[in-house]
């Protein structure tokens, strides 16, 4: 198919259509504490338990067991994801008078999944399962009382070793849970760039826009987990949306040309304006320099503002429960550990004197969106240079300097955080929720523009391409970026944390490692229709604090290794085979990771894999 100017003074470009389909399934495990729901005569939870009663089959202690937490021995949490994702873009370009050309375009996307997910207990049932129990007159063990037994129900024996909780007690317990997550994006974008005027050392360059942008996010859960009546994570649904109407300006601007110590000297400036149907209008701007003092070398910098807008998630989420990792300084097992005012803060939340006998190292939060939110804002800076030497052909090097700071950093306050400042300074107790015997309800977590965030570091690149006769053609390229700050305030008043070579946790709890040192060497050959690529990742070794107690883990530095092999086999067929990781490197075992026991962001999951791709261009 062939294009052609459809008048004297525009030209349309063919237009472009991408079109997606993706679908996947995945499966993995998750392994939160549960709390046990206490309902009403209407079957409404008023309130939650975590015991087993007195008069169980099974309770071999004769008195109430006032705290029960989910068995990991018989079966792991399970879910299967299956997602729907598509992509279109449909765009038109074209010219004006030569000198200027427009570009037009519509982006739609569209994401559907469907999350199944099975090893989490009904909460009704469950309270008739650690409820009263017996022997019937055939000798088979029935909830209830003689006098009131509940048809159907199977006692749960969580006192037994490993077995004692069978596939019949499952079966009556476990629910089947899904939940449905649309996401929905559209934008629609015009821009005219071109030369404005003819300057000295060159033209005069823009770029003028207009975008308008419009996103939604619905997340239905199963009717379950909406009420409340299952043991793992609960909470209602979200459905948000925004829109952003948007105009700016970019122009690049020569200063000096084809002069001593000047052979290029060049600003670009930038200017943006946004304005958001939550939380009103904001303006950006930027702007940068290139500079060649002579033609082997180019010095380059940057100085822009950091926007972030909160997402729909991060706006409208309702508020769920979470369970991080977090230790209370007021339980009874660090009584001991409190000076005298750190107790005397512990029962001034209600805690007793000599503390409260919860030893769980899961803590509920309660976590969710915030309509007031505000974009996160900063500055970020960079300044480096560029080093290609005519005497040694295909070899060029950089080294850059970038410092980003960011306030109004959107963010929750961990759990663990609020509960040592709450028992050192009696600051932040007010998200803290007790029961009446001291023990810890939930802690507040909902999403807030709490902290200041800074980060600065060095990328350094050299590489090479060589050319051959007989052997090909060759290319290598080392990037090393060493991060020199990575550090945070948690909230407005906390002292500065530093994590570079260390760790800290996000906003949602994750665990999160900040190596001081990370490489990545790539070599490839080229030879006629063959092309092979080998990688080599370096990940530099990190301190992690344990939970807990007072140690930090020594994590090893970790080496990742990829080839990957590819034929032009004809024209329009390529094929692909490769393996990753093809050391079988195993990702680190860390005590205070959440997720797998490591950090996943950072580390490779998966052992060595291998895969085949055919690409056919018609």
């Amino acid at each position: 198919m062939s294009c052609r100017r459809s008048s004297r003074f525009w030209g349309l470009g063919c237009p472009k259509i991408f079109h997606e389909i993706e679908d996947s399934l995945d499966d993995t495990a998750f392994d939160p504490g549960y709390r046990v729901p206490v309902l009403d005569d209407d079957g409404n939870v008023v309130d939650y338990a975590q015991g087993v009663s007195k008069d169980n089959l099974y309770n071999p202690f004769d008195e109430d067991v006032i705290r029960a937490r989910r068995r990991m021995i018989e079966r792991a949490r399970t879910f299967e994801q299956d997602v729907l994702q598509y992509q279109s873009v449909l765009g038109l370009n074209g010219d004006i008078d030569g000198n200027w050309s427009w570009e037009a375009y519509w982006n739609h996307g569209y994401r559907k999944m469907t999350d199944t997910s099975r090893g989490q207990l009904y909460g009704p049932f469950l309270s008739n399962a650690l409820g009263p129990s017996f022997l019937d007159a055939s000798g088979k063990p029935t909830c209830g009382t003689p006098d009131a037994p509940i048809a159907g129900c199977v006692p749960a024996n969580l006192f037994g070793g490993p077995g004692s909780m069978t596939n019949e007690m499952y079966g009556y317990l476990e629910a089947k849970l899904v939940d449905h997550y649309k996401a929905r994006l559209d934008v629609v974008n015009g821009t005219i760039t071109g030369d404005i005027m003819e300057l000295p050392a060159g033209p005069l360059g823009s770029a003028l826009g207009v975008e308008y942008r419009d996103q939604s996010y619905t997340y239905d859960p199963d009717s379950a987990k909406a009420k409340g009546e299952v043991t793992g994570n609960t909470g209602p649904g979200v459905d948000g949306s925004y829109d952003v109407k948007s105009v700016f300006a970019e122009f690049n601007v020569p200063i000096v040309a084809d002069m001593p110590f000047a052979e290029v000297l060049e600003v670009d400036v930038g200017l943006r304006y946004d304005n958001y149907s939550t939380f009103g209008g904001n303006t950006v701007a930027k702007g940068s320099f290139r500079w060649k003092p002579v033609a082997d070398l180019l010095v380059r910098g940057t100085v822009g503002d950091v926007f972030r807008e909160p997402s729909v998630g991060e706006l409208y989420q309702p508020e769920l429960d979470n369970f991080p990792q977090a230790q209370d300084p007021c339980a009874a097992t660090n009584w001991g550990n409190l000076t005298p005012t750190q107790q005397n803060n512990c029962v001034a939340q209600g805690v007793p004197d000599g503390g409260h006998g919860d030893t769980d190292t899961q803590i509920r939060q309660k976590v969710g969106g915030n309509r007031d939110l505000q974009p996160e804002q900063g500055t970020t800076y960079t300044l480096g240079f560029v080093w290609s030497p005519g005497f040694l052909d295909g070899f060029t090097t950089s080294v850059d300097y970038w410092d980003i700071d960011l306030d109004d950093a959107i963010k929750s306050i961990d759990p663990e955080t609020a509960l040592n400042e709450c028992t050192d300074s009696r600051s932040l107790c007010e998200l803290i929720h007790r029961n009446y015997d001291g023990t810890i309800d939930y802690v507040e977590g909902n999403l807030q523009n709490l902290s200041n965030e800074k980060a600065r570091g060095v990328d350094f690149s050299i590489g090479y391409n060589l050319s051959t006769d007989h052997w090909g053609d060759w290319a290598a390229n080392l990037g090393w970026t060493h991060l020199i700050e990575r550090s945070k305030v948690e909230y407005k008043g906390a002292p500065r944390k530093s994590f570079e070579g260390s760790a800290d946790y996000d906003s949602e709890g994750n665990f999160k490692v900040f190596p001081k040192d990370k490489a990545l060497f790539n070599l490839t050959w080229y030879f006629r229709a063959f092309r092979v690529d080998y990688q080599l990742e370096y990940i530099s070794s990190v301190d992690a604090p344990v939970s807990f107690i007072d140690y930090v883990q020594d994590i090893d530095s970790q080496v990742y290794q990829d080839i990957v092999g590819a034929w032009s086999a004809t024209e329009n067929l390529d094929l692909t085979l490769g393996v990753t990781n093809f050391t079988n490197e195993e990702p680190p075992y860390i005590d205070a990771g959440f997720n797998a026991s490591t950090d996943p962001a950072t580390y490779r999951m998966f052992g060595r894999s291998w895969f085949a791709r055919a690409k056919l261009r018609f």
